[in-house]
């Protein structure tokens, strides 16, 4: 996200050519004057493709481990495999 490229960028120390930034509203300037919109969306693709299966697993396993714990649903499923 745009926010961290800024927080990035001003917390990274500048190596010798770069550019130093003294703020936010400093800093996201220069970023859209020398690089243009897209440096603030750099890496956007590949954390979707890190988060998304991660998400999905994450949201796997809670619903697994939430009907496992759950009395009344493991009751119910109890007594549908016995009957």
């Amino acid at each position: 996200t745009p926010a961290d490229v800024i927080k990035t960028r001003l917390q990274s120390a500048p190596r010798e050519g770069d550019i130093t930034y003294t703020g936010m509203r400093q800093c996201a300037t220069k970023i859209y004057s020398h690089e243009g919109v897209g440096a603030f969306f750099k890496g956007t693709s590949l954390r979707a493709l890190r988060t998304a299966p991660h998400m999905g697993l994450t949201m796997a396993a809670y619903e697994t481990f939430s009907e496992m714990w759950s009395v009344g649903n493991y009751k119910r499923r109890m007594a549908t495999k016995t009957s």
